[in-house]
């Protein structure tokens, strides 16, 4: 399947949204859900380079734009470091 054909015209009600965040300089951020029908949607990249204080401000804002349930941060870059960083 293309990329492409995999978007759909509109999305279910979600069980759980996600704020996902690989830290660093490069901050990979994405917010995917778990729909009511048992499939997973990414709803938006929120992806940036920049400061801790530019990424941790993407991702409290995508927490808060799509009213997430959690953010969860990957552990092995500085993971201490990066819920610091966002909970500041």
């Amino acid at each position: 399947m293309l990329l492409g054909q995999g978007r759909v015209s509109q999305v279910p009600t979600f069980r759980r949204l996600v704020v996902g965040v690989d830290p660093g300089g490069d901050a990979g951020i994405v917010v995917a859900g778990l729909g009511d029908d048992g499939h997973g949607y990414v709803l938006e990249d929120l992806s940036v380079s920049g400061s801790p204080a530019t990424w941790s401000g993407q991702v409290v804002s995508g927490y808060h734009k799509h009213k997430a349930n959690l953010i969860a941060v990957e552990a092995n870059h500085g993971g201490d470091m990066a819920l610091s960083t966002i909970t500041t």
